[in-house]
């Protein structure tokens, strides 16, 4: 980062280094980088002075190539930490077919116009005779509007690609309407941890991994959603083999909310209406540290297991996984907090995006449990959610 130093440990001898940017965007034990520098100190200190790249070629007595190196100086960014217990929805863009059912037809046999049509489950139904599709309700209406036709053009979305069908749907003596056999749901709801907000634009990223949907296992192609705010009433606690989970209560009249435009591996994105006032042991932005940045050793992380208290627990970074570009599983961790490990056994669901803090600077986020010993899991690198949510490039 801009104003940093930065160490590269070269234990060859006759090293020599030729540095090329533009102005003086690096120094190079404490020299501007422009130029030759042979090296006769070492660790190699790369001071950061202004914005910039700078390709470092190494060389032996000077003329035999070794390795080339791009550094670059990037501004620092800083967030709120989160720790928030959220309650997610995600609207589906269409409506999603989670299952099949047999429909009952005037001659005695049980049909199913949709598989028989070749919907799959996880197919999202984005359009009834050329109209798109809203939600449960409005697919319902044209449905039964258009049903009298005997066939009804249906375009569906399967894997990215749209396709188009024809289904020829089954009146149900039933319940007197017209049905084509298939389950179909809009929206997936789920509680989680808000990870962090950006205090002038309001930016927020959570989870630190994508929603998938329930019944299908698919990632939720999404056409919106939002987060409110959730109230923790209870902890069902973390055994080995059992992953434990929050159990919370969505408070949609409590004023704080966000809309969500993107649902990636790397968390879900989007925008707080405004900056919540809940108490929490950070208030204040924070400096978010690069992947570089990150050690092995003590740190904090930030989470509701009651009500909707935001406090903070101890955990340990166990160990670093050298990442060059945006990836899950960055880091691993431990819970070490005597009173976390007491009323959740650990990383239990609903921990997910829970921001870890460490020589105050936001460094990653917690995002999986390791199902055999729940007071271990993965964390992902905050700088990644960074890129991920467009604050910087």
């Amino acid at each position: 980062m801009e104003g940093e130093s930065h160490y590269v440990n070269i234990r060859l001898p006759f090293i020599t280094v030729r540095g090329e940017c533009a102005g003086d965007t690096l120094n190079i034990n404490g020299k501007p980088a422009p130029g030759e520098h042979s090296l006769l100190e070492f660790p190699l200190d790369l001071e950061a002075v202004s914005l910039g790249d700078t390709i470092l070629e190494f060389s032996l007595f000077g003329y035999i190539p070794i390795q080339e190196m791009n550094v670059n100086v990037v501004p620092e960014i800083k967030a709120v930490p989160g720790g928030h217990s959220i309650g997610i929805s995600l609207h589906s863009d269409g409506v999603m077919v989670v299952g099949f059912y047999q429909v009952a037809s005037d001659g005695g046999l049980n049909l199913n116009p949709g598989r028989s049509a070749g919907i799959r489950i996880g197919d999202l139904i984005v359009a009834v005779e050329g109209h798109e599709v809203r939600n449960i309700e409005h697919t319902f209406q044209l449905l039964q509007e258009y049903a009298s036709k005997g066939a009804l053009s249906v375009t569906l979305k399967r894997n990215q690609q749209q396709m188009h069908t024809t289904i020829y749907p089954q009146y149900c003596n039933e319940d007197n309407e017209h049905r084509i056999g298939v389950y179909i749901r809009d929206t997936t709801v789920g509680v989680g941890t808000l990870s962090f907000y950006e205090p002038q634009t309001l930016r927020f990223g959570a989870l630190g991994h994508i929603i998938m949907d329930t019944d299908t296992g698919n990632p939720v192609d999404m056409g919106g959603g939002e987060i409110v705010k959730a109230n923790i009433i209870n902890i069902n606690a973390a055994k080995r083999g059992t992953p434990g989970e929050k159990t919370g209560v969505f408070m949609e009249d409590d004023g704080f909310r966000g809309n969500i435009d993107k649902n990636t591996h790397l968390g879900i994105y989007g925008y707080l209406e405004e900056p919540d006032d809940s108490p929490t042991p950070y208030s204040t932005p924070i400096p978010v540290a690069l992947a570089s940045q990150v050690q092995e050793g003590k740190a904090k992380m930030l989470t509701v297991i009651d009500g909707e208290t935001i406090k903070s627990y101890d955990l340990k970074i166990e160990r670093v996984n050298k990442q060059f570009e945006p990836a899950d599983k960055g880091m691993v961790v431990q819970i070490t907090d005597d009173e976390l490990l007491n009323k959740t056994g650990g990383i239990v669901q609903g921990m997910s995006g829970s921001p870890i803090i460490q020589d105050d600077k936001l460094v990653g986020v917690v995002t999986h449990v390791f199902v055999n010993d729940p007071s271990r899991g993965y964390g992902l690198f905050a700088e990644w959610m960074v890129y991920e949510a467009g604050l910087t490039s």
